[in-house]
């Protein structure tokens, strides 16, 4: 025999992978004269097709997301004639490069490796799904810091009150429910406060959805710039002129879901929030002629901070305060929260007609009844900053 895969000394045959030919050579002896014959025999391999395609297709997972393709793929196999070759369904997965690419949502490539097996040729097809950005409702769900990719549409802009640009950024809300999430840092892309700039040079607006790369912290840091102070469970993102931001789409309709809003209707509520207080979440103030909401003021001249409350006992600065602190809204750094009116203070408070300090020495706060739509996006040293949000469907009068 010329193979070692039949042992005719104990009578047995190897498993091989390939079917295999084994030629038997007989040596005999005819009227004196020796003679030979000789006959080919195949072994036919146990392994099946579909051993051969589990074989391709080990190691290839189910979703990848953008960056370096993070498997290699099979590309010769001891049962294959020839090489197995690869192709791709769609750019998302780059086969030559060995990339996966950034996409705006979840996205199916089939990866289809062709080849020969006992003279046939033969294809396999492996879907895999390439992940587009979180949802911002998921983000819950993430326990530890680290770069992310999220999407979401820009419904306000964020700030501490003052005017350090590092620490100022978006509100991005989901597409389906009311979870948000506050963006700092987008001035190191380029533009301002009101009109940021994405990767490409793209003026961003209230209203476009967005796509963010960039790190996710659990907590803000007190950094200068970043926080005047550590807010503890305060999560944001935080982009870098190394991140990326980029607009997927304008003019979305912003919609909220009046049922999952933190509802504050009295003092008592007021007083409970800022003792389980929330950042990056809508607050929908609603002030009756029984329990008002009281607007203070903190400086003669503008930009002054519109001390928001509900005790009716105000009559002094410290009256303002919930765990030591005022909830407020700054004149200046809400006005691009309100289609751009300098004087949006003016037309949501009726009776307010510029800076002024309350309550102190007699000068009580302003009394409204109706809804506002506020969002806490900072803790300082003295305040609770909020942003306006839902401007339009603000609704306040003052209490007769």
């Amino acid at each position: 025999v010329n193979s070692e895969v039949v042992d005719l000394e104990n009578k047995t045959v190897s498993t091989v992978q390939t079917d295999t030919v084994v030629t038997f050579t007989a040596t005999y002896t005819v009227r004196g004269q020796v003679e030979t014959s000789t006959k080919d025999v195949t072994v036919s391999s146990s392994v099946t097709l579909e051993d051969v395609k589990a074989s391709l297709a080990y190691g290839i997972p189910e979703t990848v997301v953008a960056g370096d393709l993070p498997f290699e793929l099979v590309t010769s196999h001891e049962s294959v004639t020839g090489e197995v070759t690869w192709v791709s369904s769609n750019d998302a997965i780059d086969l030559t490069n060995k990339k996966v690419a950034e996409i705006d949502s979840d996205l199916d490539v089939t990866l289809t490796a062709s080849f020969t097996f006992k003279g046939n040729p033969e294809t396999l097809e492996v879907v895999v799904k390439v992940l587009g950005p979180y949802a911002i409702s998921y983000l819950s769900n993430i326990t530890t810091e680290g770069v992310i990719r999220v999407h979401g549409v820009i419904v306000g802009y964020a700030s501490d009150g003052n005017k350090t640009a590092t620490r100022m950024g978006v509100i991005l809300k989901d597409t389906l429910t009311n979870d948000l999430l506050i963006v700092t840092g987008i001035s190191s892309l380029g533009g301002s406060y009101g009109a940021y700039k994405d990767s490409d040079g793209t003026t961003l607006v209230i209203g476009d959805e967005i796509f963010v790369k960039a790190k996710y912290c659990l907590t803000t840091p007190s950094e200068s710039s970043i926080s005047s102070i550590e807010i503890p469970d305060r999560r944001f993102m935080w982009v870098t002129a190394d991140d990326i931001v980029r607009k997927l789409s304008s003019n979305n309709a912003i919609t909220w879901d009046e049922e999952d809003m933190i509802t504050i209707t009295s003092n008592d509520e007021m007083a409970a929030f800022a003792n389980n207080l929330e950042h990056a979440k809508i607050i929908k103030i609603v002030g009756t002629v029984e329990n008002p909401i009281l607007i203070g003021g903190s400086g003669s001249s503008a930009p002054f901070n519109l001390k928001v409350l509900m005790n009716t006992s105000a009559t002094t600065n410290d009256h303002t305060k919930y765990n030591g602190k005022t909830f407020s809204v700054k004149s200046d750094t809400n006005v691009q929260n309100c289609s751009e009116d300098v004087d949006w203070y003016k037309s949501a408070f009726d009776g307010i007609t510029g800076p002024f300090v309350a309550p102190k020495d007699g000068v009580l706060c302003h009394e409204y009844t109706g809804v506002m739509y506020v969002i806490v996006t900072f803790t300082t040293g003295t305040y609770y900053q909020m942003s306006v949000t839902n401007y339009s469907n603000w609704s306040l009068s003052p209490k007769n």
